[in-house]
């Protein structure tokens, strides 16, 4: 758990850094799309609760450029 912790963090800090520009092209979406699937990977593959498991595995990222956004 507290890997995951350590990642998500990560993630948060990423998505900071690449807004603090308040411009996030193609490419930087394109990646966080690459490590939410990375998370999921790692969450699957963890020794967490089923039930943990399926309420990340809802987890989507749509990358169609104008409607890009993390759903949940």
């Amino acid at each position: 758990m507290e890997t995951i912790h350590k990642y998500l963090k990560y993630i948060s800090n990423e998505c900071d850094r690449h807004l603090r520009d308040k411009e996030v092209s193609y490419d930087e979406i394109n990646q966080l799309s690459i490590e939410l699937e990375r998370f999921i990977n790692m969450v699957n593959e963890s020794e967490l609760p089923k039930e943990t498991k399926s309420q990340i595995n809802k987890l989507s990222f749509n990358t169609d450029i104008g409607k890009a956004g993390l759903k949940v």
